[in-house]
């Protein structure tokens, strides 16, 4: 029950908006892979885990919208509280989730090119890594290893035959630790290198954003379209300052294919 409490406030969040969310999320990752956990312990860190990502983290529960109440959501959500007693009511809990994002349409309810800005770092809001993406670029990162020069130096003399006499080999040893040395200097410099990252950011339409982003999201970016009502979220109207210049369209393929896993193979059912 904490888990899938703490998981509904955390949904969406960035470790650098909420430093914790890494910390919970590596928490029910451990708690899942662990073979002598729980049973029923690890079935709340699995539901956790999909309320964190729900909808591909593009969702949140939301049972008002616009100060009206949801029903479908409330009832969804009060239904899906009852999963301890029939674990099918988990299924309840998307009729709550609503889709976090800013689609503005015309009046032929077309999307044209229309921007807006977020006055935050891109991070903050930023759609969070996975596991699986920390443990690629980990992973990548660690299969370069450094080669120091007393090593290159000690494989040319084996190749060459050439005994090694102590002077050489104090001399290899002190230069093995400068190496050391050096390289631990180049770690901890690129360790504090800060990167510089712009303070704001310009979204287009379609765009995604957050309830947390919502309240520094601004429509002052555009020239000519602007919202029907003030801080639009979910699907908006827009008015068009200049009606008599052509329309830029938002060009949408549907037969484009962006997945990136295949579907699985037909495979014989009983």
């Amino acid at each position: 029950g904490a888990v899938l409490a703490l998981s509904m406030l955390l949904m969406q969040a960035t470790e650098a908006d909420v430093p914790r969310v890494k910390e919970f999320r590596d928490y029910l990752r451990k708690t899942v892979s662990n073979r002598l956990e729980n049973a029923c312990k690890k079935f709340g860190c699995i539901l956790a885990q999909g309320i964190l990502d729900a909808g591909g983290r593009n969702c949140t529960i939301a049972l008002h919208k616009n100060g009206h109440t949801i029903a479908r959501a409330v009832v969804g959500l009060f239904v899906f509280t009852q999963h301890w007693y029939w674990f099918s009511y988990v299924l309840m809990l998307p009729l709550a989730l609503q889709p976090t994002c800013v689609i503005g349409l015309n009046q032929s309810l077309a999307m044209p090119n229309y921007t807006l800005t977020s006055n935050a770092p891109p991070s903050r809001f930023g759609i969070p890594k996975s596991v699986l993406a920390e443990k690629k670029e980990a992973k990548a990162a660690g299969v370069t290893k450094a080669v120091l020069s007393t090593t290159k130096k000690q494989n040319k003399k084996k190749k060459a035959g050439e005994p090694s006499s102590p002077v050489s080999a104090k001399k290899d040893i002190e230069d093995a630790m400068a190496d050391v040395a050096a390289t631990e200097t180049a770690k901890a410099a690129e360790a504090t290198a800060v990167v510089e990252e712009p303070t704001s950011e310009v979204l287009k339409n379609p765009a995604r954003v957050t309830l947390r982003q919502l309240a520094v999201v601004t429509h002052d970016n555009d020239t000519r379209y602007k919202p029907l009502k003030a801080n639009p979220f979910g699907v908006c109207m827009l008015v068009d300052a200049q009606p008599e210049t052509a329309e830029e369209l938002v060009a949408i393929d549907p037969n484009a294919k962006v997945d990136d896993i295949a579907p699985p193979e037909p495979f014989p059912w009983p």
